[in-house]
């Protein structure tokens, strides 16, 4: 079978379902989520509440931020709601709060998922646990510091 052929018989198969999607998804992301219009969060997200420790009625609306470092709110949410008001993908780097207590860094990575006149009809978003790389980045400046000049 050639590549055209194959191309047409891969284009008749359907999407992903939605446990694919959700398998896919749970592969690389510590948590997937998914807001209305408007970046409200309207769905449960089992996976943001076993990542942050917050109940379904906590992560509702913009409960999200209350799971946000008090030093990283004001950025998180400014980042959010530009994206939002620009309809523009969201890639952030801020510190979530863990079911333990902790504070872990994460990349929040979201797009709007778009209409075909244009405007948003929802939006699907990951968070990408990073504290391994922070931990790492920090060990390797705070060694950069203690070095003799000219080395």
């Amino acid at each position: 079978m050639n590549s055209a052929s194959q191309s047409a018989e891969n284009s008749s198969q359907p999407a992903l379902s939605a446990l694919e999607y959700q398998i896919f998804m749970e592969s690389f992301a510590q948590a997937f989520w998914e807001t209305d219009a408007k970046g409200m969060v309207t769905t449960d997200s089992p996976s943001w509440r076993a990542y942050t420790g917050q109940s379904l009625e906590e992560w509702l609306g913009e409960g999200w931020a209350k799971a946000v470092h008090p030093d990283d709110q004001e950025y998180a949410l400014s980042q959010w709601q530009e994206a939002a008001r620009l309809r523009q993908p969201v890639n952030a780097e801020f510190r979530l709060r863990s079911p333990t207590g902790g504070w872990r860094w994460t990349n929040v990575r979201a797009t709007p998922m778009l209409n075909a006149d244009g405007s948003v009809k929802k939006w699907l978003g990951i968070n990408i646990d990073i504290q391994d790389k922070k931990e790492a980045e920090a060990a390797l400046q705070a060694s950069q510091r203690h070095l003799p000049a000219g080395t």
